[in-house]
């Protein structure tokens, strides 16, 4: 069922056949396809770098280019490539699918004491929150901070061919490879709907004229957009929507319209219509070419790492759904325990061969008389090492075995004590 609500924007055409013909002659692969040599690829790279930079939604200084033909007429960069944006949504896409993957949201809010500001640079209205340190949002292992957040009107992404008054969209842009993630959010204009969203300090404020900015008074809770009440997201592989239309973007367009205050909504639309010649800023929906998505869910929080299976027969040393970081602790003292071990061995062995070398010297200095009666009654034996008197502990063995039982009773013991100590800690290694 279409919404009632939701109102058909109809694009101008003029000049645009012959760019249709070649979109078809793109996708077919004809003769008719661009050829973009090496050197053109490197222009684009420097191309996309700067236009995440100046904000997906914001000017491009590489050209010159408007929303006359809502994009039906840009032939720069990759704008004629066939992983273009927006789209549109139909029966086709899962709307009544459960998510199949998962976008961890970390993010602070704007209090009411940060300095923020909305600029309308003639394509976009834009709120810069790059280099805020105010987080990101983590993607299948993979982190990317926040960008910016802009306003197109109307929506850009359509649903069964219709636009919605309104389109957000809040970007992120990965640290070090050239992928953006850029989230869309439908907004629908409602007489009833509460003044007390998230994004209230900035759909209140002052609209500024192009070229100009407006301080942003109050708090903006970006996460609250994502998850209020729930968040469930299309996913799809696209495009920047400016040109030069950059295909590095990861697209996530919720599935749940937003309702803001009628007032707010025909506020940021009027000065968006004003701001380029009445056209409105927002670009054509693109061939799908193949391309299908998915559904994500947003959740606030870090992602949870599931450590690999085990080998069969091999059992985990700890529990990871209950372990605590006070746990470790236990495992760091039974390692220095068994170290300690190791240490004390060594210092015996040390001391056994001191001792032997001590009385071995002690008896080589001794007079032949003397040194034979150290060794009695083994006279027969001169070369001997003397052993102890008849009826003392371990009588009739040489000091050099005596010294070596004492060194394996005082190792036996240390060992004793470490696997006592360590099964105390680590009760599961047994």
């Amino acid at each position: 069922t279409r919404p009632s609500v939701l109102r058909r924007c109809s694009a101008p055409r003029r000049g645009a056949p012959q760019l249709q013909q070649k979109f078809a002659a793109r996708a077919a692969g004809g003769s008719e396809q661009l050829r973009v040599t090496a050197g053109a690829m490197r222009v684009l790279a420097v191309a996309a770098g700067l236009a995440v930079v100046a904000a997906e939604g914001g000017a491009s200084t590489l050209v010159d280019w408007n929303y006359v033909h809502h994009g039906q007429d840009w032939d720069m960069g990759q704008c004629m490539e066939t992983r273009q944006s927006p789209i549109d949504f139909n029966n086709a896409d899962p709307w009544n699918n459960v998510p199949t993957s998962k976008v961890f949201l970390d993010m602070e809010s704007l209090g009411t004491d940060d300095v923020s500001e909305l600029s309308n640079n003639g394509h976009a209205l834009v709120v810069n929150l790059a280099g805020r340190g105010l987080g990101g949002v983590t993607y299948e292992g993979q982190w990317y901070n926040l960008l910016d957040v802009n306003f197109h009107a109307a929506s850009e992404h359509t649903m069964y061919g219709e636009h919605f008054p309104m389109e957000i969209h809040v970007v992120f842009k990965h640290a070090s490879v050239p992928k953006v993630l850029v989230f869309a959010f439908w907004v629908l204009a409602d007489d009833s709907a509460s003044p007390d969203h998230p994004l209230k300090a900035i759909t209140q404020a002052f609209i500024p004229q192009v070229g100009k900015v407006t301080p942003i008074q109050g708090a903006v809770d970006l996460n609250g957009l994502f998850t209020n009440p729930t968040g469930s997201f299309f996913t799809y592989e696209g495009s920047l929507t400016v040109p030069p239309c950059s295909q590095m973007a990861l697209w996530f367009v919720r599935r749940e319209p937003l309702k803001f205050p009628s007032a707010e909504v025909t506020g940021i639309k009027f000065a968006l219509m004003k701001s380029t010649g009445d056209f409105g800023n927002y670009r054509s929906v693109m061939p799908r070419n193949g391309r299908t998505a998915w559904v994500t869910e947003a959740a606030i929080g870090k992602p949870i790492y599931k450590p690999s299976p085990l080998p069969p027969g091999v059992a985990p040393l700890f529990d990871p759904s209950v372990v605590r970081a006070s746990d470790f602790k236990a495992y760091a003292d039974a390692r220095a325990a068994a170290r300690n071990v190791q240490e004390a061995e060594k210092v015996s062995q040390r001391a056994y061969y001191r001792a032997f070398r001590s009385t071995k010297a002690s008896r080589d200095t001794m007079p032949d008389d003397m040194k034979l009666r150290a060794i009695a009654p083994h006279k027969e034996e001169p070369d001997a090492i003397p052993t102890l008197a008849p009826g003392s502990p371990g009588a009739g063995k040489t000091h050099e075995e005596v010294l070596e039982t004492i060194t394996d009773k005082i190792a036996d013991q240390a060992r004793a004590a470490a696997k006592i100590a360590y099964q105390a800690m680590v009760p599961d290694l047994g």
